[in-house]
């Protein structure tokens, strides 16, 4: 009896025993969202680098835009990013209080590819910089969701405790594509700037682009059928609005009777 008890002391003393640092990252690696995640970053990354570091060499060697148009394309699709940023915090609570929180975020994760993809095959052939331009604001702006809505904020509600780690890890492996990209275009228009095939090149080089948006959007679809009990909002989310939803049932008769105003203090400073 005496050694059943120490046996189980010992396994009650590994279970609560902290896990060391590799130990974490080798079960933050093996879950597929991150991998979903990272392999997503990559090629979303892969077309932010595109429109914010390539295509001004486009419209200035193939559609003839000069330095000073190619400076306001960038600040207004960057204004347009931080718009749509704004909006979509706005609508994320309201649309979640109107649909599962699956289908909401597979939205945000998935559509704003669906855009690209036309932004992109625009690009490509439409040949002219009013269009051109219009194509890179609004692609721009479809990144604002990436922030509220997407990846980011879905990396944070499946785990807010490792979010930190797991948000390093996707966006490091994301990141490569600030290398690769330039890379990739000077391969694939590496030839001379009078020869028609150079405009050819520049298009094959934005199909590319619109293949990684393809595949951005089927790597969501394909992570999230694999492991779907992963696929879930942290139950601290729930606990949270539940108790929102409580201070607000007290705050409604905070000056009745029903409901003295001590018992709507405490609840309020249980939410901080």
């Amino acid at each position: 009896a005496v050694v059943s008890t120490q046996s189980t002391g010992s396994q009650l003393n590994d279970e609560t025993k902290p896990k060391s640092f590799t130990a974490k990252m080798r079960d933050v690696l093996s879950r597929v969202y991150v991998i979903t995640f990272s392999i997503f970053a990559f090629l979303d990354v892969f077309q932010l680098v595109t429109l914010i570091a390539v295509t001004p060499f486009f419209m200035h060697d193939i559609l003839g835009a000069g330095t000073e148009f190619i400076s306001y394309v960038n600040f207004f699709g960057s204004l347009a990013t931080v718009s749509c940023t704004i909006l979509c915090i706005t609508i994320l609570p309201w649309l979640d209080q109107r649909y599962p929180w699956f289908w909401c975020r597979l939205c945000f994760m998935t559509i704003p590819q669906l855009f690209r993809v036309v932004c992109y095959l625009g690009l490509a052939y439409v040949p002219n910089k009013w269009f051109a331009s219009a194509m890179v604001i609004f692609a721009l702006s479809t990144w604002g969701t990436i922030f509220s809505g997407s990846i980011v904020t879905v990396n944070y509600e499946i785990d807010p405790k490792m979010a930190p780690i797991t948000l390093a890890v996707i966006n490091g492996f994301g990141q490569i594509c600030g290398f690769i990209v330039p890379l990739v275009r000077a391969a694939i228009t590496n030839v001379e700037k009078h020869l028609p095939e150079y405009k050819q090149r520049w298009q094959q080089f934005y199909c590319l682009t619109a293949v990684t948006a393809s595949l951005a959007m089927m790597t969501i679809l394909v992570g999230m059928q694999l492991k779907t009990d992963e696929w879930k909002r942290h139950d601290s989310f729930k606990a949270e609005e539940d108790a929102k939803k409580e201070v607000k049932g007290f705050t409604n008769v905070g000056l009745t009777d029903e409901a003295p105003q001590s018992i709507v203090m405490e609840n309020k400073a249980a939410l901080y």
